[in-house]
């Protein structure tokens, strides 16, 4: 695994980040060759990142069907699918991660300032816990401290709503 800065460019750790598989619905994504700004590293949602003849891409010029599983995964061993291009017959081989997360639970909630981390459970019982949660933003509301006169600068606070909402809740 290359992890500078050719790797995150590449699309390499992006391959990586979806559990090497571009089947399915796929967390990662990111722009590298299919004509949209290109992306120096994975981002939640972009572009899906294939694997084909030893080089990442988006594939922009294929078509791909949801692939064929040849051999199914198991939790012991990596499974084999295989993706047909709609319009003109190409095919690639993929490997199939061996696990199968079957639940997905929030270990760490988000908070304004640390980011949050998923939990993926295999049916087996392996767990993966490196799916991180963007942090809130936070939404805020002014007041007016201290009026303004003709001769000082008045005062305007800003405070985060969502954290006052939590404070009355827990009842500070």
């Amino acid at each position: 695994m290359d992890v500078s800065s050719s790797g995150f460019s590449s699309g390499e750790v992006c391959y990586l980040l979806n559990n090497s598989t571009s089947k399915g619905d796929v967390i990662w994504g990111q722009n590298i060759d299919n004509g949209e700004p290109i992306q120096d590293y994975p981002v939640i949602g972009s572009a899906k990142v294939y694997f084909i003849d030893g080089k990442y891409t988006n594939a922009p010029e294929h078509n791909f069907d949801e692939g064929n599983v040849i051999v199914e995964s198991t939790c012991i061993e990596n499974g084999v699918a295989v993706y047909t291009c709609l319009d003109c017959d190409y095919k690639f081989t993929e490997v199939i991660n061996n696990h199968r997360y079957e639940s997905v639970t929030t270990t760490i909630k988000p908070t304004h300032t640390e980011e949050g981390v998923k939990k993926y459970t295999c049916e087996c019982g392996y767990s993966s816990q490196n799916n991180y949660i963007n942090t809130i933003p936070h939404t805020y509301t002014s007041s007016i401290t201290t009026p303004a006169t003709h001769l000082t600068k008045g005062v305007k606070t800003f405070t985060c709503a969502i954290k006052v909402a939590l404070w009355a809740l827990s009842g500070r």
